[in-house]
């Protein structure tokens, strides 16, 4: 689907993309606060830099900016991540941001987005091939805390089942990842929680043995 521009040019018109600008038009310029799962498991967080995928309006981006943290925010919607800057700016914060369709990417994702300590992904549900590449942003020992809708949402709300999430479609992780703690349900049973960590490569692993080794 084509429409005209304003550089006056016809330019593909991305249906999620404009669902997205018009939903955050619509909720005004509340970006809500931060995940209360978020600041539950901070601590599982490695120090440095993080990838907040589908970032939306920034809530999550911008609280963890004011931890410390040193932040890429990813989102299709361009109204999204204006307010995120717009936000960040009023608030002299730090925040890199991109408008990206992550799941229609051509590009590989350390090309785009370099690598990163932890990603964090709430209330949404990547696409098989995108959580595939996931850990190859990851550095080693890095984190990813995973936190979207279950299948009891969808039973409970109606909510599209094809944006829940179930742990068959999770677990096993993609190669590289390992669980570090069970799945568990948000107190109001309607999101799962999901921790991975990137293992190590054999190679450190082997020269840690060594070092050890040493008197």
């Amino acid at each position: 689907m084509l429409k005209w521009c304003a550089n006056k040019r016809w330019c593909i018109l991305n249906p999620d993309r404009e669902k997205w600008n018009k939903k955050y038009g619509d909720v005004g310029a509340d970006l809500g606060q931060v995940d209360p799962v978020l600041v539950q498991h901070l601590s599982h967080l490695r120090p440095g830099r993080v990838l907040d995928v589908a970032c939306g309006q920034g809530r999550n981006s911008l609280w963890l900016c004011r931890n410390g943290f040193q932040v890429v925010g990813v989102d299709i919607s361009d109204v999204g991540i204006q307010r995120a800057a717009e936000s960040a700016s009023r608030q002299n914060l730090s925040l890199e941001l991109h408008r990206l369709d992550l799941e229609r990417s051509e590009s590989s994702l350390p090309e785009t987005l370099g690598m990163f300590d932890s990603i964090i992904i709430f209330n949404y549900k990547p696409s098989p091939r995108l959580f595939e590449q996931l850990p190859l942003v990851l550095n080693n020992g890095g984190v990813i805390l995973f936190c979207t809708f279950n299948i009891a949402h969808h039973e409970k709300t109606g909510f599209p089942r094809r944006f829940c999430i179930d742990s068959e479609q999770i677990l096993p992780p993609p190669a590289g990842l390992e669980l570090i703690i069970d799945p568990v349900q948000e107190v109001s049973g309607n999101r799962e929680i999901y921790l991975f960590r990137k293992k190590l490569f054999r190679k450190k692993l082997f020269r840690k043995k060594l070092l050890q080794k040493k008197p």
